[in-house]
């Protein structure tokens, strides 16, 4: 099956225009004039993509740019250029918001882009990935009825099955008030949370799921349930490899993932890798790794969660009566946007409508 999310639909270059910063001529494939895909230069010197090449000399025997003659063994990989070409910063080309190299492309299009074309699995009906979520919650009815038509022919040589189709068919009604009651359970995984409720679970999962998609929670920690203090935090969600931190202040939820474990130390950076990033609910935003940060969780005794230096969130000891907690945005963890820089009133408040804030309650999840 022809595979909807490919780079391009033809085997040749990358589009100039997804890239950050143009690439240089020494780059450009002499036949698409994209940037070459598996670089190739010729004996006469002249680079093409592999694939362009190759489909020009099965019916040409000389250079497509000075017509010298020309054999497909006269044709060498550009094994550096190709590397080059594989690190260098693209834009989706989906239009959706993320960023990434060359080589991670194609794996972003594949599983991760929220514009991506997916198939429903009970109409086979062609979806944006962000909207699936939308699409199995509106089409419950016809999917309903579509599998009880499928159900009817599969079972017409059978009277007791046939019988019982009926009867479905006369509890329909039922059975479709049953599925809406139960259908946040349904579409979304189980979520044991005070914050996120039946009004914005289906919002809260549409903008997560693009990260951490089929993934199962389980609530480690509560504030209000187990207490503001620092100490409460670290004895529940300490030691814990993968977690994510859900905040609620005032009418604000926002929070992040962390693929380093909380620890009660004495003021320690944690290094992790570029799947840790901030989230804004109210603002519907993931906020990803700069490139090239380290400082990504700081880990202390008398502190609650704290991502990035600076710090870019964090949560201070019994946040709900010391308004200690801030976000400052941009020092690790950025959202490439020109009004929202470190230090600035917009980084300020991007989060939780001011710097520092009364947390009205905060979860910890180990996701697995």
């Amino acid at each position: 099956m022809e595979n909807k999310n490919r780079i391009s639909p033809n085997p040749e270059g990358y589009s100039i225009e997804m890239f950050l910063t143009k690439p240089g001529e020494e780059y450009i494939c002499g036949i698409c004039q994209q940037v070459g895909r598996n670089l190739t230069e010729t004996n006469c010197g002249h680079i093409f993509c592999s694939s362009c090449i190759t489909s020009w000399l099965d019916t040409n025997k000389t250079c497509p740019v000075n017509r010298e003659s020309l054999e497909k063994s006269g044709c060498h990989p550009m094994f550096y250029a190709r590397r080059k070409i594989s690190t260098m910063n693209v834009c989706c080309p989906n239009k959706c918001s993320i960023q990434c190299l060359v080589k991670d492309l194609q794996s972003h299009l594949d599983k991760e882009c929220c514009s991506r074309k997916i198939k429903c699995g009970v109409c086979d009906k062609s979806v944006i990935a962000s909207e699936l979520e939308e699409h199995m919650q509106s089409a419950w009815a016809d999917h309903i009825q579509s599998l009880s038509k499928t159900v009817k022919t599969l079972t017409s040589t059978n009277s007791l099955l046939v019988k019982q189709v009926k009867q479905l068919e006369n509890d329909k009604a039922d059975m479709i008030k049953t599925i809406e009651a139960v259908k946040d359970t349904i579409t979304q995984p189980l979520f044991d949370s005070s914050i996120i409720t039946k009004q914005n679970k289906c919002h809260f999962f549409g903008l997560i799921t693009q990260l951490l998609f089929g993934k199962n929670y389980r609530l480690l920690f509560r504030a209000s349930r187990d207490g503001f203090t620092a100490r409460a935090f670290h004895l529940k969600a300490d030691n814990v490899p993968k977690t994510l931190v859900v905040i609620r202040s005032d009418n604000y939820i926002f929070g992040g993932y962390s693929t380093k474990k909380w620890e009660k130390t004495q003021g320690v950076y944690s290094n992790c890798n570029s799947r840790s990033w901030l989230f804004s609910l109210n603002k519907y935003q993931i906020i990803r790794l700069k490139p090239g940060n380290t400082n990504i969780i700081y880990n202390r005794a008398n502190s609650g969660p704290t991502f990035g230096s600076g710090h870019d969130l964090h949560i201070c000891n019994n946040s709900h009566t010391n308004k200690q907690s801030y976000s400052n945005l941009g020092s690790c963890y950025d959202l490439n946007i020109a009004n929202v820089t470190y230090g600035n009133e917009n980084a300020k408040t991007y989060l939780a409508g001011s710097y520092k804030f009364l947390v009205s309650d905060y979860e910890v999840f180990e996701v697995h």
